[in-house]
């Protein structure tokens, strides 16, 4: 059963939490990214269209970076090698990219209210 990969697996879970965030950020960030390269029009109404959805989504996203911090953290399985016990833990590079991955999600899901002290 080690093998076999599932969708609730960390790393799956991680990108998932990003575009989660994204689509959270949209109605916020994209139209100060549109409006900060000169772009403008009647068309960017729509983005603020995803705006009554945000709260849901920021939630997911720290849910689905929840459900990867514990899924990674949790993970330790013990191996026999010889006669003698060894734990395996999370090695860097994964909570590397857990910590990059919170960071980014926390960022994107606080745009509403660090993009008006950056643009003012």
């Amino acid at each position: 059963m080690q093998g076999r990969k599932t969708l609730f697996e960390s790393g799956r879970l991680m990108v998932a939490a990003v575009l989660a965030s994204v689509v959270a950020s949209v109605c916020c960030l994209g139209p100060f990214l549109l409006l900060a390269t000169g772009l403008s029009g009647a068309w960017m109404s729509s983005v603020l269209a995803v705006e009554p959805l945000q709260p849901y989504l920021i939630a997911l996203s720290l849910a689905l970076v929840s459900a990867a911090g514990w899924q990674l953290l949790t993970r330790r399985t013990c191996e026999f090698d010889s006669g003698q016990a060894r734990l395996s833990m999370p090695g860097k590079g994964q909570l590397a990219l857990f910590v990059t991955t919170l960071g980014i999600v926390l960022v994107l899901g606080a745009s509403e209210h660090w993009i008006p002290i950056v643009a003012g």
